[in-house]
C-alpha cells in the first residue's frame, strides 16, 4: 500500500462534485540500502503532488486534520474507496486525482436524496 504524506488540507470547488475537501499529498519514497537498511523521504517539487478528493463533512474533515497531525502526517488511503481521474490545472497542467467513491455528482444530488427519504 502507498503511503503519502499531507501536505495541505482544504475546501475546494469541484465542477462535477460541487463543495468538497482537497487533499493535497506527495508519495512517501523509500531507498533500502545495501545494509537493509530502509530510509523514506518525500519529494519537494510540487509537479509530485496528488490531491484526493472526499465530501466535504465534518467526518472527512476531522478525521483527515487527526491523521495530518499524527505519525508525521503519513497516510496510507485505501485506493479502493478512490476513483482515478485526470483533470486539467491551470498552474500545474494534466494531472492524475482520486475522487472518493461515496462523492455524489452535483446533478445526481436531487435524485440520490430522493432515493433516501424514500419518495
Amino acid at each position: 500500500m502507498d503511503e503519502y504524506k499531507i501536505l495541505e488540507i482544504k475546501d475546494a470547488i469541484d465542477e462535477v462534485y460541487g463543495d468538497v475537501i482537497c487533499i493535497t499529498v506527495v508519495a512517501v519514497q523509500q531507498t533500502i540500502y545495501p545494509n537493509g537498511q530502509v530510509a523514506k523521504f518525500v519529494s519537494e517539487m510540487s509537479s509530485d503532488r496528488e490531491y484526493f478528493f472526499f465530501p466535504n463533512t465534518s467526518y472527512y474533515l476531522d478525521s483527515m486534520v487527526v491523521k495530518a497531525k499524527t505519525g508525521d502526517g503519513i497516510w496510507t488511503p485505501c485506493m479502493n474507496d478512490f476513483i482515478e481521474r485526470y483533470i486539467e490545472f491551470e498552474s500545474i497542467g494534466n494531472t492524475v486525482v482520486y475522487y472518493h467513491k461515496s462523492l455524489i455528482p452535483k446533478k445526481g444530488l436531487l435524485r440520490h436524496l430522493k432515493s433516501l427519504l424514500g419518495s
